[in-house]
C-alpha cells in the first residue's frame, strides 16, 4: 500500500485538478487522495462507494491515504467518480501503466484481451440480440459453456434483492 502510494505521488495530477471550479469551496479531501483510495480500493476489490466509505473509516491502510483529512462520505466518492475522473482517469492510469512499465514492473511480452461473453438476464432485449448471446454460447469452450449456462441461476437472486 505504501508502494502504491508513492507511486501514484509521481503522476501528474493537473488534468484532474482543473475538473474542479476554481471559483468553488475547496474540496475537504483532495483530489490526488481521492483517487489514491480509489485506486487502493479497486485493487482491494471494493467497487461500492458505501464500502470504500466504511473501509476508510476501520482500515489502517485507508487512513494511511487520507493522512488525517476527513474521511469522505459515499456521495463525495460517487460524485467524484461520476464527475470528476470521468474526463481524466484515461490519462491517470496511462501514466500508471507507463511509470510501471519504464520501471520494470511489467512487460509487454504477454498481452491478453477478454471476450467473455456473458448474456444478461435483467432488462428485455431485442430477439436479434438474445439469438446472438445464445449463439457464443453454443461457441464457447466447453468449461465456459458450463458457466454461462448456471449464470440465470447465479444472477437471479441477487436480482430479486432490488
Amino acid at each position: 500500500m505504501r508502494l502504491l502510494d508513492r507511486v501514484l505521488e509521481e503522476l501528474d495530477y493537473s488534468k484532474l485538478c482543473r475538473s474542479y471550479s476554481s471559483t468553488g469551496r475547496n474540496p475537504s479531501v483532495s483530489p490526488k487522495r481521492l483517487f489514491k483510495i480509489m485506486v487502493y480500493a479497486y485493487s482491494q476489490g471494493l467497487y461500492s462507494t458505501r464500502k470504500i466509505e466504511e473501509a476508510c473509516r476501520l482500515n489502517l491502510a485507508f487512513q494511511y491515504l487520507l493522512r488525517g483529512d476527513p474521511i469522505p462520505d459515499h456521495n463525495t466518492l460517487t460524485r467524484f467518480r461520476r464527475d470528476r475522473l470521468e474526463g481524466c482517469i484515461e490519462d491517470l492510469l496511462t501514466q500508471l501503466v507507463e511509470w510501471l512499465s519504464a520501471h520494470g514492473e511489467i512487460s509487454f511480452e504477454h498481452l491478453f484481451v477478454d471476450g467473455t461473453k456473458v448474456v444478461y438476464y435483467g432488462a428485455a432485449e431485442p430477439p436479434f440480440r438474445r439469438t446472438l448471446s445464445h449463439r457464443s454460447v453454443k461457441r464457447a469452450p466447453l468449461p465456459a459453456r458450463g458457466t454461462l449456462n448456471t449464470a440465470p441461476e447465479l444472477i437471479a437472486p441477487r436480482d430479486r434483492d432490488f
